[in-house]
């Protein structure tokens, strides 16, 4: 039987590090990061369904992937942790799914090719996007508080670039001219 794989987006997060603003509502050339990280998923076929996890503004986050085929999960819990979305995400995956590919809505250089690394079995980067089979969702839905599911996962190299805070955010718009970075106010 061929691997059933859908995706998990978190996307629940309520950015206390960032300030104000939902950094996943924020724009690089025009487009919100949520939206460019589930339309990057989107671009491999063979991922489907992709579950995009709610929680904080999720009016927002919903309105923001409008016209993509995404199935929602809303984490009332978000606010414990990560944990809680990764729970969430893996709750509302079809029964006949063999694995999740795990994402992280807030990383903008999300590429098919970090994807397809993962899926081959090569990922190019620790964390997300990271592929979690089915024999380790038990495990994956006993964690708790903000942890993900880094720790059952054995994968080389740094992390691939989050933005947590609005530091992170200047930074992205400085060292990728390519990127238009959405100006925050001061």
């Amino acid at each position: 039987m061929p691997a059933r794989i859908a995706a998990i987006l978190l996307a629940a997060g309520a950015s206390r590090r960032f300030g104000a603003a939902n950094k996943l509502l924020l724009e690089i050339n025009a487009e919100t990061l949520v939206r460019r990280a589930a339309r990057t998923i989107l671009q491999i076929a063979q991922i489907r369904p992709l579950i995009v996890v709610t929680g904080h503004q999720r009016q927002h986050i919903c309105r923001a992937l409008a016209g993509l085929p995404v199935t929602f999960a809303h984490n009332p819990l978000y606010k414990s942790g990560m944990a809680s979305s990764l729970r969430t995400g893996i709750q509302t995956l079809p029964p006949q799914i063999t694995a999740a590919l795990i994402c992280l809505a807030d990383t903008p250089g999300l590429e098919p090719r970090h994807i397809r690394a993962a899926l081959a079995g090569r990922p190019l980067h620790s964390g997300p996007p990271a592929l979690l089979h089915r024999h380790r969702f038990p495990q994956a839905l006993a964690l708790r508080g903000d942890t993900g599911a880094r720790r059952l996962l054995h994968a080389p190299g740094p992390p691939l670039p989050d933005i947590d805070t609005p530091e992170d955010w200047h930074a992205l718009g400085e060292s990728n001219p390519s990127f238009q970075v959405e100006n925050l106010a001061s």
